[in-house]
Formats: C-alpha cells, sequence, structure tokens
C-alpha cells in the first residue's frame, strides 16, 4: 500500500509516502502552494499518482491559505484518480511524534493560538482557536509549537479517518478569514 500525506496547515510543509519504507519531507517556510505539487513528485520517486492507494491529508486548523493549499490537491487527485482519502488533524501532525499527552499550538496572531491536547492518537482537550495564555492553563501535556514539528507518518495515519464524500469534505478553519470579519465590523 501507497500512502500518500500532505500537510500545509501552518508554516510546516510536511509530504510523506509511506509503504515498505517511508520518505519524507518537512519544508519550514511560506507560498506552500508554489512548492507542494514538486514535493510530492518528489515523495513519490519513481511512482506516479497513479500507484498511490490512500491520500492522507491535514484539514486544519491553520492558515487559511495554507489549509485551502493541501485540502484542495488532496479532494482533486483523490475524485480525479479515485483514490480514497483520509482526513486528520493538521494541529495532530505537528505533534504526532512525540509520545504521550501533548498539547499542539499554531500561531493565528494577535495572541491567539489553533489548539488541542491529545493523549497518543485521541483528542483530549478539543480543537479550538484561544488565547495563548488562556490555552496554557487548560492543556495538558507538554505544549509544542509550530517550531517543534515532529511528525510521525504510521501515528498520522493511525488518527486519521476516512472521508466518505470527497466534495464534502470542508477544511476545520475554526474562525472567519479576516475579510470576512472586516465586512461584518463594516456593517
Amino acid at each position: 500500500m501507497n500512502k500518500l500525506i500532505i500537510d500545509t496547515a501552518s508554516k510546516n510543509l510536511y509530504v510523506a509516502l509511506v509503504n515498505d519504507t517511508i520518505k519524507e519531507i518537512h519544508v519550514v517556510g511560506k507560498n506552500h502552494a508554489q512548492v507542494l505539487m514538486k514535493h510530492i513528485d518528489t515523495v513519490l520517486g519513481n511512482l506516479s499518482i497513479d500507484d498511490i492507494d490512500e491520500i492522507i491529508v491535514g484539514v486544519g486548523p491553520g492558515s487559511y491559505t495554507g489549509v485551502r493549499v493541501a485540502v484542495t490537491i488532496a479532494k482533486m487527485l483523490s475524485w480525479t484518480k479515485n483514490i480514497p482519502l483520509r482526513e486528520v488533524s493538521s494541529l495532530y501532525i505537528q505533534v504526532s511524534g512525540y509520545d504521550g499527552l501533548k498539547s499542539s499550538m499554531i500561531d493565528a496572531r494577535r495572541q491567539n493560538a489553533f489548539c488541542a491536547s491529545f493523549d497518543d492518537t485521541k483528542i483530549v482537550v478539543e480543537e479550538m482557536l484561544r488565547e495563548i495564555d488562556e490555552f496554557k492553563e487548560i492543556a495538558l501535556g507538554r505544549i509544542y509549537t509550530e517550531d517543534e514539528f515532529k511528525a510521525n507518518p504510521i501515528k498520522i495515519i493511525e488518527a486519521s479517518k476516512v472521508v466518505n464524500n470527497v466534495h464534502g469534505l470542508v477544511p476545520n478553519y475554526l474562525r472567519k478569514t479576516e475579510a470576512e470579519r472586516n465586512k461584518e465590523n463594516a456593517n
């Protein structure tokens, strides 16, 4: 089985191919839309998209544009190539390489973060958008930020859930876009 994992919800772009071996790319930066397909091609090596048996995508929360990049590509590949699709929390991807009880935060600007706590693959404090100091009071285990990204592709696959309706998959934004907020405030 060839399983492709992609996530672009934060400053961490993550792509992995899991079969008998594991091939991963982790890049820190911006403009994930410009490089994601190149990194997918790199992890595929001699394989093609037609050789992929399953796609696992990080659905957020995180950067609005970042979340859309991975989800859009995953949905397009899944639908056009008839590849089963699975979803997983981008917050979980970020800390999946750590064992036991842990918390994950992705910067949401203005002293806010997208955050959650996990016990191995299980969510124990629901994903939310909170002030960082407020989350620190309820977080379980050690809190890991985007700068401490450590992925475990096997655990990511275990934590993922089947997407039954590819067209119905909606990213987990947890908040409206800045343009939507500005429009509401103008009214």
